[in-house]
């Protein structure tokens, strides 16, 4: 059997990339448990309704998916004669330790750790077929599946720590320590699957080694990438969820086309008094043709996130009492083309890629045509509880609540973490919310990097999307 021959024996194409693979998933079901743990017990202390909880109940769930899978990928590793069952109790046993030792926020960090690692390898997988192969085999489907997994949902853990105020320090030290670990831990694994492909002739050391040395070689530019996304960890802010091209999202401009998309869309997220009615979105198609945006999944064209905006100015903004006065053309002046700021008539969305797809869409368009703020109503759906255990207070006495220094509203702090830090007004009345006693919240946020609106404006939307990934680590 000729070197080539025996080289197509592997799955991933070569032996180093095969090992790779199978070295990271004797990692993952004890990992994964460890992870679980870690989130399931940050997320308990997040208040219940709010939009990380969801986004937690939904990490758990893809996460313990994982992890019947890869228990199913080790079993054959093992059938194949590789003893799998000492490295993974190895595993089972340091990760045992660490949950005894450590605190909870400690166990958090290195859970976040361990997924931003994990999302980093999953993102250069599917971007190169020089880490991953494109084949139809069963290896490669599940690591497509679950590396889409993982690169949608690595914000979870990170919002998680945000909400738990940890440290700069604290994340990055967990950070150094858990590469440091999965390091060794891969490359111990590598080095046994190694041995035995040599112990029983698979491949002779030489012919391993030279197609090693191949393999780094072509997959050059995916490694730079890969050492990269690891190092934008270590940044004070980063976008480490990037929507990976295998995530079969469209975004583009809205149509009237896509009205029953849309209404379907409206059905799911809102109730019949809060839901937008046809003729509504229709209007807005027309008026506002160029800042109404929708995500759609490629494949069945069903609309996963819609995203209405519109022009306005600071002055009409603080005229406007409610919701409707906000999005109607008679209360605000004419857009001239000196306005500088936008309206965010609503945000419909039942798949968060789908918001990440839209933002990113929009943003370098948001710095091209130089529009600096963005205005939103945010509902307070904890005004209702807080009331009944604060007699004679009100709601811009919730509003003002702060726990860590980030508003005490579950919605409102996650908006603070969007961006939205300035509360312009608190306006009862606003939009028809139960929780809220029909309260809203004017909040303001600035589009990131739009104070440079000068540069931007000279360079071509090209190069801005080109851009926009390491402009939003910068900034």
């Amino acid at each position: 059997m000729t070197p080539a021959e025996k080289c197509a024996d592997f799955w991933n194409h070569t032996a180093v990339r095969t090992h790779l693979f199978d070295a990271f998933s004797v990692l993952l079901p004890a990992g994964e448990a460890f992870v679980i743990d870690a989130v399931g017990q940050a997320a308990n202390r997040v208040p219940a309704g709010s939009p990380l909880q969801a986004d937690c109940q939904r990490f758990v769930r893809e996460e313990r998916a994982h992890q019947r899978a890869h228990r199913v990928y080790n079993q054959n590793l093992a059938q194949a004669g590789h003893d799998v069952a000492a490295m993974e109790a190895r595993i089972e046993e340091d990760l045992m330790g660490h949950k005894a030792r450590l605190s909870a926020d400690q166990r958090l960090c290195l859970a976040a750790a361990f997924e931003h690692i994990t999302a980093t390898v999953s993102a250069v997988a599917l971007r190169s077929d020089r880490v991953l192969a494109h084949t139809l085999s069963t290896q490669t489907q599940l690591w497509r599946w679950h590396c889409t997994e993982e690169v949608a949902h690595a914000r979870v853990t990170v919002d998680l720590m945000a909400a738990r105020n940890v440290s700069y320090a604290a994340r990055v030290g967990w950070y150094v320590l858990a590469s440091l670990s999965m390091l060794g831990d891969v490359l111990r694994h590598m080095h046994a699957f190694y041995r035995h492909d040599v112990r029983t002739g698979r491949l002779s050391a030489w012919q391993f080694w030279k197609s090693t040395f191949a393999s780094v070689a072509r997959a050059t530019p995916a490694l730079g990438a890969g050492a990269a996304g690891w190092a934008a960890y270590l940044l004070p802010r980063r976008a480490i969820c990037e929507a990976p091209p295998s995530q079969a999202i469209t975004v583009r401009l809205l149509q009237p086309t896509d009205l029953p998309a849309l209404i379907e869309l409206e059905a799911h997220c809102w109730t019949a008094e809060q839901a937008a009615s046809e003729a509504d979105m229709a209007e807005r198609i027309r008026r506002y043709a160029n800042f109404c945006l929708g995500a759609f999944c490629a494949s069945t064209g069903k609309a996963l996130a819609s995203l209405f905006m519109r022009p306005t100015t600071a002055r009409s903004m603080s005229r406007a009492k409610t919701w409707r006065e906000c999005t109607e053309q008679s209360h605000v002046e004419s857009h001239d083309g000196r306005s500088n700021a936008l309206f965010g008539i609503s945000l419909s969305s039942k798949d968060p890629a789908a918001v990440k797809a839209l933002f990113s869409y929009f943003w370098p368009r948001a710095l091209k045509g130089g529009w600096r703020h963005i205005f939103l109503g945010s509902p307070i759906p904890g005004l209702v509880n807080w009331l009944a255990s604060n007699p004679g207070k009100g709601a811009g006495d919730y509003v003002a609540q702060r726990r860590r220094g980030a508003p005490l509203d579950p919605q409102l702090r996650y908006y603070q973490r969007k961006g939205f830090r300035s509360i312009e007004a608190v306006l009862p009345d606003y939009f028809p919310h139960q929780r809220s006693l029909n309260h809203g919240v004017l909040l303001r946020g600035t589009v990131p990097g739009s104070w440079c609106a000068p540069v931007w404006r000279c360079m071509p939307l090209r190069g801005l999307e080109w851009m926009k990934h390491w402009l939003f680590k910068l900034l």
